[in-house]
């Protein structure tokens, strides 16, 4: 079967949707040949094309493991997502030979295609739809006709957690059948780093020996307001806590997450670090007291496995798929509430135990999601859409 796959995401600018894209890519080329021969994958890359992707594409090398999919990449002309799909990418697809076609985010969802040319589109989270207020109005029309037009006329949506399936099923019922449920995994180099790494990363970043953190974007939805707030609960019980790390990127909206930050007094008791290289995550990550991550609402909600990963207790929002990711390895807050989160704080730093238990659970409940069951059961989604559109 030959599948194409869009790989226009896969940039640092696209946070959590180019970790899928890459990861999952990654996985999919890794895969074993299944009984039914080999698959071919035609990738479509934009302008820069992945640094990691030739060696993916390679393959393992030779006299190393078994026969793998052939994969091919193919230019597209780097655009917005949405022109980029219905101008350069859906018009080719049935003359490259594509039996199934994978857009990993539903900007990137191409609304005609061939017949006899399967589209499957995933559909991470509902965010413009349900909480349209941490949004651009322009991303949340744009998003709003997309999620729309995918619903309607792809094969197969993937969800890529329970709470999104419900999500999207409660906001179109005619979702249901054709949505299924396939988890993101967490790369393996998220493991407890080395002391040496710690440090050097703390250095780097000019931060003490003891800090919270929270990595992610830097958003409305991401409830970092409400972070702060119970930060400064905090700190005026105790000026000793630990200093509030905030590592990310800047997103919609966040100039007003930033000025919070001196609105309630706290200054230089909260760092803003700007975006951290991902080769610096794990590190960051082992080093910290606690990983803080009371969201409003995730598709997914990675940070936190990596985190998990990572031997880093956690807290996180009680809404949307994080009790489902999380486990029961982690303290769940309202994140509506900062004194409630301020209290979730504070038992993680009072308890030394607590925290201890919470790290090696989180290891435990972080590997039980791995990208190559990912890619196992995407391709199923894949041979599933093929079958249903295959000519009578």
């Amino acid at each position: 079967m030959r599948i194409g796959v869009d790989l226009g995401h896969c940039t640092a600018a696209y946070g959590g949707i180019g970790r899928y894209v890459e990861e999952l890519t990654r996985a999919l080329l890794a895969q074993r040949v299944s009984a039914a021969g080999p698959d071919e994958f035609v990738l479509f890359t934009g302008d820069d094309e992945p640094a990691w992707l030739s060696a993916a594409v390679a393959g393992p090398g030779p006299g190393r493991a078994g026969p793998r999919p052939r994969a091919e990449t193919r230019h597209a002309r780097a655009a917005h997502a949405t022109l980029r799909a219905n101008l350069f990418l859906g018009p080719r697809l049935a003359g490259l030979g594509i039996r199934v076609f994978h857009a990993p985010d539903t900007l990137g969802f191409p609304l005609t295609s061939a017949r006899g040319v399967a589209r499957v589109v995933t559909v991470h989270d509902l965010i413009p739809l349900l909480l349209p207020e941490t949004v651009t109005r322009r991303h949340r029309w744009i998003r709003g006709v997309m999620l729309s037009c995918a619903v309607r006329w792809a094969d197969r949506l993937i969800a890529d957690s329970e709470a999104t399936a419900r999500d999207l099923a409660d906001r179109f019922p005619e979702a249901a059948d054709k949505t299924r449920v396939v988890h993101l995994g967490v790369d393996p180099r998220f493991a407890p780093a080395t002391g040496e790494a710690v440090a050097a990363v703390r250095r780097d970043l000019g931060l003490p020996s003891d800090y919270l953190l929270y990595a992610g974007v830097i958003s409305p939805v991401k409830n970092l307001e409400h972070l702060i707030e119970a930060y400064a609960i905090l700190l005026k019980e105790d000026r000793e806590i630990p200093l509030l790390v905030i590592a990310g990127r800047r997103g919609w909206l966040a100039d007003g997450i930033m000025r919070r930050a001196h609105e309630v007094g706290l200054g230089g008791s909260v760092r803003f670090c700007g975006f951290v290289p991902d080769e610096a995550l794990p590190a960051l990550l082992t080093g910290a007291s606690a990983f803080l991550f009371p969201s409003r609402y995730e598709g997914f909600g990675l940070p936190v496995l990596e985190a998990m990963a990572c031997g880093t207790p956690v807290l996180a929002g009680n809404r949307a798929s994080l009790p489902e990711i999380a486990g029961g390895a982690a303290v769940l807050v309202d994140p509506e509430d900062p004194a409630g989160i301020a209290d979730g704080i504070r038992s993680l730093l009072l308890d030394s135990g607590r925290r201890a238990r919470l790290a090696q659970q989180g290891i435990a409940q972080a590997r039980r999601f791995r990208w190559e069951e990912t890619a196992r059961r995407t391709m199923a989604v894949y041979r599933e859409a093929a079958e249903q559109t295959a000519p009578r």
